[in-house]
Order: C-alpha cells, then structure tokens, then sequence
C-alpha cells in the first residue's frame, strides 16, 4: 500500500468522524429542554434530572432561578401529571432548598397587538 492511499483513508476516516460529530451536536441543539420537577423535591434533585440548564440553589434563602432557554414544564405528581408547551418566561421558587412553586407563560411568540386586542374584548364581553 502506498504512502497516498494511506493519507487518503485516514482523511476519509476524519472525515466522517467530523460529520458525524457535528450531526451530534446539531441533533443536541435542537432537541427542547425540560424542567422535570414536583413540588417539595429537593431544588438539586430537580436539576439532575432536567436537560435544561438552571442555576443551583442559594442555601437557606427564599429565592427563584429561570432556565437559560426555553423549556417544557414535565410536572412528576403522581395523581396530577403533565406536560407544558415550550415557554420562555418560566421560574421555579424554592425555600431552603425544596421547590416551593413554579411561574411560567406557555407564550413563545408575542401576541400582535390586534390579536391582544380581540382577547381583552372578548374577556371584557364576557364580564358584562
């Protein structure tokens, strides 16, 4: 075997080590990110399980963290079980380090205002 045909292969074998990689990597990204969580679980036990990133728990204080990107809201109860929407404006609150409530809005895109506009009538109709 000559010294080309061995670069050669070696190349190709790079080659598709490489694409392979960044087919992983654009796979990770895309995937959507969860916060798995129940109410009164220890905060760290939450951030094991989720795939979204969010920062740890500031010991012995009341306090809330968001996630670093959009996420789903994967609530564990055993008897009241669900799944959000993806949402961009989600937190979870905790006190001494349990997970005390969840805040969030399933809204990914803003409302135009003529939509927002029919949504206040029609609740403001619905009130009368």
């Amino acid at each position: 075997m000559s010294l080309t045909q061995r670069v050669g292969w070696r190349r190709g074998v790079f080659a598709l080590a490489v694409a392979a990689f960044i087919a992983w990597a654009a796979i990770a990204a895309q995937s959507e990110k969860e916060i798995v969580l129940m109410i009164g679980e220890p905060y760290e036990a939450m951030r094991q399980r989720s795939s979204a990133a969010i920062g740890p728990a500031i010991p012995g204080q009341v306090s809330f963290n968001m996630p670093q990107s959009d996420a789903r809201l994967l609530f564990t109860d055993p008897q009241y079980g669900f799944v959000t929407p993806l949402a961009r404006f989600f937190t979870v609150i905790y006190r001494n380090e349990l997970i005390y409530s969840v805040r969030m809005s399933p809204q990914i895109e803003p409302l135009l205002l003529d939509d927002t506009l029919k949504v206040v009538l029609e609740l403001q109709e619905q009130w009368r």
